[in-house]
């Protein structure tokens, strides 16, 4: 899993080999990158969502159904 592989990268950090640390903070960096994109595609998509969905409006007319229903 992720958790292990982090760990493993850092137990490799601290074994003192200075290419071995070079490499675990290059997939460090990799990781980091990837993460960011994903959470922009994430962002992305829920832009999406509701634009195709047209969740504003949706809203709107639940907000207005539970008007008449007396729900608030």
């Amino acid at each position: 899993t992720t958790v292990k592989a982090m760990k493993s990268l850092d137990d490799l950090m601290g074994s003192g080999d200075s290419d071995i640390k070079g490499i675990a903070e290059s997939i460090y960096a990799r990781l980091d990158k990837a993460s960011a994109a994903s959470e922009m595609r994430a962002a992305s998509l829920d832009e999406q969502m509701d634009d195709v969905l047209e969740r504003t409006a949706l809203d709107a007319q639940l907000a207005e159904r539970k008007k008449k229903l007396g729900i608030s």
